[in-house]
């Protein structure tokens, strides 16, 4: 059981932390506890602490980050979220929404009111979802990405994008989907109506 392996992972790697110990893991919080999987009482230098701990079992790009703070955003204790893989943006992301993280690479990130805890590790590949591609920047997705940069203010659909680009709809789609999902690019509307706006060409170029 995946869940089980992350729990157990992080409960060991938190235990060799200097001046810090587990005292107490719930696996079952109450329904009141909304998007926390996990509760933790934790010791750390002499001081008794609560976290609230999120786990995801496959893949966390920053979108799949930023639904767990906002899934959390109410609850009290200091909040964790636990993955297989956490790409930098996405840790980057926890980190300025003020959560901690660990994944199975041993990176570790925890601010408490008495301590700082970072081990920063390259991140493991991603699991990869259904049909996702896997290199974005090369082949027709690479042209997918370069046609919306050319115009990046400009609202796109699927049709008109796969036409302009010279692909089918279906690479203009998962191509879309991919940049959706580093909150590079967002959607709205529904159906026949969905556009998508480039958020952060910058970004799109970087990487």
């Amino acid at each position: 059981n995946n869940n089980l392996v992350l729990r157990h992972g992080l409960v060991e790697a938190l235990n060799i932390l200097p001046h810090f110990e587990v005292l107490e893991s719930s696996f079952e919080p109450s329904s009141a506890d909304r998007g926390m999987d996990l509760s933790l009482e934790v010791l750390s230098h002499c001081q008794i602490i609560r976290i609230a701990v999120q786990i995801k079992e496959g893949e966390v790009h920053p979108k799949a980050a930023l639904r767990a703070v906002r899934e959390m955003r109410g609850l009290d204790n200091y909040k964790m979220l636990i993955a297989p893989s956490l790409s930098k943006a996405s840790r980057e992301l926890l980190r300025e929404n003020g959560f901690g993280y660990w994944d199975t690479s041993g990176s570790l990130y925890l601010e408490l009111p008495n301590a700082l805890y970072s081990i920063e590790r390259p991140p493991l590949p991603q699991p990869r979802e259904g049909r996702e591609p896997r290199h974005v920047f090369r082949g027709s997705t690479a042209q997918v990405v370069h046609t919306i940069l050319l115009d990046a203010a400009r609202e796109w659909k699927v049709t008109k994008l796969a036409e302009e680009a010279d692909v089918s709809a279906f690479t203009s789609q998962k191509t879309l989907d991919y940049l959706e999902k580093q909150l590079w690019v967002s959607k709205t509307g529904r159906g026949p109506h969905t556009v998508r706006h480039v958020q952060k060409p910058g970004a799109i170029l970087d990487a």
